[in-house]
């Protein structure tokens, strides 16, 4: 992955930043847009791989602010966007346990194509 520098030093790795961190515990908490803001600004400062990962984290979140809304279509479309961009990163990636996190959208979307209501709080669950 390559490396950015801020200020002569060595940018932290994913889970060291703090916008991941404070999107990360806001998701989990289940305040989607917060948790979309933080790793919205986490994604702004990032590039390459670690960019696109930041990327599907920040779409989960938009999803399930989408769901929580009752924009099913919205929530449908981007959740599907998120699934794509997570594919062909492995189990974990950078600490996260992206299989968890894809199995649990996909459930989720599953749930929603069905036309179900979904009270499925996903969790972006950590291996450091």
């Amino acid at each position: 992955m390559p490396q950015r520098r801020h200020a002569g030093k060595k940018k932290p790795a994913l889970l060291a930043q703090e916008h991941v961190r404070r999107g990360i515990g806001l998701f989990n908490s289940a305040a989607y847009f917060d948790a979309h803001e933080a790793l919205e600004d986490a994604w702004r400062e990032s590039e390459g791989e670690e960019r696109l990962l930041l990327q599907a984290l920040t779409q989960a979140a938009v999803a399930m602010h989408h769901l929580r809304s009752r924009n099913i279509v919205g929530a449908r479309g981007v959740m599907a966007r998120c699934l794509r961009n997570l594919d062909g990163y492995p189990e974990r990636c950078e600490g996260i346990e992206l299989e968890d996190l894809r199995a649990q959208l996909r459930s989720i979307l599953a749930q929603i194509e069905r036309g179900e209501a979904c009270d499925i709080a996903p969790q972006l669950r950590l291996k450091e």
